[in-house]
């Protein structure tokens, strides 16, 4: 029989995967909701692991959304032979990886 806190997640597995867990992660949720009396530990250590994840994610977007603020800051709405943000994409102020 499946347990309510087990049945719960799987219920919820858009809600995971929404959040960005991995299905190795989940398939570990899934397992640790399985035994409802041990510590959560673990749970939180997937968790903590996937937040710094995001928030790596975060600080790399920082730049790219700081230099399209910045394009669209400089064009004036003009014609597009004037048009400053394609003139951006042609000499951006930021490296291209």
């Amino acid at each position: 029989m499946i347990g309510p806190l087990r049945l719960a997640l799987r219920l919820r597995l858009p809600l995971a995967c929404d959040l960005g867990f991995d299905v190795a992660d989940i398939r570990e949720l899934l397992a640790l909701s399985a035994q409802p009396e041990q510590p959560c530990a673990n749970a939180d250590k997937i968790t903590a692991r996937h937040l710094a994840a995001v928030d790596q994610r975060i600080s790399q977007l920082k730049a790219p959304r700081a230099e399209l603020a910045r394009m669209l800051d400089t064009c004036d709405g003009g014609r597009v032979a004037d048009c400053r943000v394609l003139e951006s994409l042609a000499s951006p102020s930021i490296p291209v990886e």
